[in-house]
């Protein structure tokens, strides 16, 4: 029995070499067997055209369904949230000059505006306070301003005596003289008119010989050597027709002041 073990054995092994020998062989021709095929069927075969057209009965027999490329509405709707801002590159600062506390705003959020358009109201102490002060200050303008049109200031600027003659001050640093050997004659009309006669008088009292002056109601005054007439204003009446016509013709006539 181990002899013939042996013997079997020994053909066994050889055939198993030959097989495997044969089948190395076999899988090195494999290859190019098979590109060769490849190569025969793509040279068999048709060249895939670039474009193809097709019957409208082709198309409808395929079941193939086209859409124009354009701008549609969508049919589904798509519900996000979002925030609703402004414009920062239009946006204005706005900011008051002074405290206070805002009480009304004339304006709704988002309210088309104007140049000059109320946006809020401020109540102020300190804008009170300028108020009062800018109102104080104006009044002691006005003040200061009658105080310098007084007819006895005013006069006092322009008018003077020196020995026996008067001097007139004008504009640009004009002076005159007049002699008063003869006397003076104060004749005028308005407002201020009998005003500025009495401070005639009271500066040159003793050469004043008569006068005429027209002044419209409430604006009398009691004067020494002129004659006061009263007028209507701003509308004229016939008391002041008689009273321009006076005064005309006195100041032509010298010697009314004697004969008055």
């Amino acid at each position: 029995m181990r002899i013939n073990l042996i013997l079997y054995a020994l053909p066994a092994a050889a055939f198993t070499f030959l097989a495997t020998a044969c089948t190395r062989e076999a899988s090195q021709s494999e290859p190019t067997a098979a590109a060769s095929e490849l190569e025969s069927a793509a040279a068999d075969e048709p060249a895939i055209p670039e474009n193809v057209h097709l019957t409208p009965a082709a198309i409808a027999e395929a079941g193939i369904t086209t859409w124009k490329i354009q701008p549609v509405d969508l049919e589904h709707l798509l519900t996000l949230n979002g925030t609703v801002g402004y414009n920062e590159n239009r946006l204005l600062q706005v900011a008051a000059n002074i405290r206070g506390r805002v009480t009304a705003i004339p304006v709704d959020l988002g309210a088309r505006v104007r140049r000059g358009d109320p946006l809020v109201v401020i109540e102020s102490v300190d804008l009170g306070r300028a108020r009062e002060d800018l109102i104080r200050a104006l009044a002691e303008l006005f003040a200061a301003a009658i105080d310098a049109l007084a007819p006895t200031r005013l006069v006092g600027r322009v008018l003077s005596r020196r020995g026996s003659a008067i001097v007139l001050r004008g504009p640009r640093a004009a002076v005159a003289r007049l002699p008063t050997a003869r006397g003076v004659v104060i004749v005028g009309a308005g407002k201020g008119a009998a005003g500025l006669a009495a401070a005639v008088e009271g500066s040159l009292a003793p050469e004043v010989l008569a006068g005429l002056v027209v002044v419209p109601p409430g604006y009398e005054r009691p004067l020494r050597r002129v004659t006061l007439a009263v007028a209507g204003h701003p509308l004229p009446d016939r008391r002041g027709i008689t009273a321009t016509r006076r005064l005309m013709w006195r100041t032509i006539d010298r010697s009314w002041a004697m004969n008055r």
